[in-house]
């Protein structure tokens, strides 16, 4: 994505720029992902760490800012190659505002639909893959808090949502006391004897 790096330094003009704290340090506002189209070279989206989702529709020259209810700590923004105008939203915004740990957005950030049944028991999301065959087929790491996520107490496990079903915790064998957030990815190479892909929690 050449020039790329140039084109960002527009999203500083952004209206939500002034909410992009987290404590406590308050300079911490630095974009966490960058999402870019499948389907259109010049579509981009980016999440800032406890900011906002912001997109672009002509390669960085300018910015839309955070739509109304649109999600603000977004830890992982994906899209998927078999799901033209959508994005994955796993986020840390259950602090501060209750059901908005998970997110989709079908119009590639206009409005944003949030699908959070299931994760009442640890609503605090950082890591996702999708399945690479099946769009409505995502893990999510998962914890209580942030703390458990990245501090001292360590707790984290994984979720899995299929279609619109709610989310169920597939952590049968993994370690999940002591651990911090999972980080996982697909193995394009493998396949499991129901021709499914692996994925991969590292700790």
């Amino acid at each position: 994505m050449d020039g790329l790096g140039e084109s960002l330094k527009a999203s500083s003009n952004c209206r939500p720029k002034k909410d992009w704290a987290f404590p406590p340090r308050p300079s911490t506002h630095f974009v966490r992902w960058i999402t870019p189209s499948y389907f259109n070279r010049d579509h981009i989206a980016i999440s800032s760490e406890a900011g906002a989702v912001l997109n672009t529709h002509d390669y960085g020259k300018t910015w839309k800012d955070r739509p109304e209810e649109s999600p603000i700590n977004v830890h992982t923004l994906l899209m998927h190659p078999k799901a033209p105008n959508r994005l994955y939203a796993a986020n840390g915004d259950e602090s501060l505002r209750k059901g908005h740990s998970y997110a989709e957005s079908h119009d590639e950030v206009t409005s944003w639909v949030y699908m959070s049944e299931g994760l009442d028991a640890h609503p605090y999301l950082y890591n996702m893959v999708i399945h690479p065959e099946n769009p409505n087929n995502r893990l999510v790491s998962a914890s209580r808090i942030a703390s458990y996520a990245h501090g001292s107490k360590r707790y984290s496990t994984i979720y899995r949502k299929i279609d619109d079903e709610p989310w169920v915790e597939v952590a049968e064998g993994l370690l999940k006391e002591q651990a911090y957030t999972h980080h996982l990815a697909n193995d394009q190479r493998l396949t499991t004897p129901s021709n499914r892909r692996t994925p991969y929690a590292s700790i």
